[in-house]
């Protein structure tokens, strides 16, 4: 006996649908089509696997299958800026810890001096990124706030160390670095589980290419230099 089933529903968030009367049943002939009026689709965990996805239309097929799972889709979400901001916020100072190791590797290699304070005036046009996202995202579009809050903290710290530093010192490389580690960083928490993803790939590539650009360095030599220049400046003193 072929019985169809056919009706319109409308849902919150969740919508799911179960085959089978009991755990571990036997389905026979599956042929299930859900049409949406939306493209972008979420599938909760624990549910049967699609066979095919065309634009709206999904469609679950199976001539004879065993499963416990059901069947289920979940609305699109609209993003919640507040949790948003709190991750980004508590996930900076890694990004500024993998940004200082970029800075400090152009330095050694390019035999620049930088103070400690010019670390902490780095450090806090850094963070303004974060102060200024968290502020701005009350009153405008979150994805506008970011941009403006990206624009805004690379002009300050990069502006800041081409003036301090000179003409000479790689700057553009720094910017990058700084794009990278706090403009991609951040953003890939937009996208649910690319964060992590991110950051492994980040961290391989920084010490990458960091174990690469000071292989030939003497670093009994580095330190011994910094440590006769420090003395000497505090002898004057």
């Amino acid at each position: 006996m072929v019985f169809s089933v056919f009706y319109k529903t409308r849902g919150v968030g969740l919508w799911e649908y179960n085959p089978q009367s009991g755990n571990n049943s036997k389905i026979r002939d599956l042929n299930m089509n859900i049409n949406t009026d939306f493209n972008e689709v979420d599938f909760p965990e624990g549910t049967l696997s699609l066979l095919t996805s065309q634009n709206s239309r999904l469609n679950w097929q199976a001539n004879n299958l065993i499963t416990s799972s059901i069947i289920g889709i979940e609305m699109p979400k609209k993003l919640n800026p507040g949790p948003l901001v709190g991750k980004i916020t508590f996930f900076a100072p890694v990004c500024l810890l993998f940004f200082f190791i970029v800075l400090m590797t152009v330095t050694v290699i390019r035999k620049v001096n930088i103070h400690p304070m010019h670390y902490l005036f780095v450090a806090a046009g850094f963070f303004d990124f974060h102060l200024l996202f968290a502020y701005l995202v009350d009153v405008i579009n979150v994805h506008l706030a970011f941009s403006i809050s990206a624009i805004t903290t690379l002009i300050l710290v990069n502006s800041y160390m081409r003036g301090t530093l000179g003409c000479k010192f790689p700057w553009v490389t720094v910017a990058i670095a700084q794009f990278f580690y706090l403009v991609l960083f951040s953003h890939s928490f937009f996208f649910n589980g690319l964060t992590g993803l991110t950051v492994t790939i980040g961290s391989i590539m920084t010490l990458g290419i960091s174990m690469y650009l000071t292989r030939g360095i003497n670093w009994d030599k580095v330190f011994t230099h910094n440590s006769i220049k420090s003395s000497g400046t505090l002898a004057k003193v």
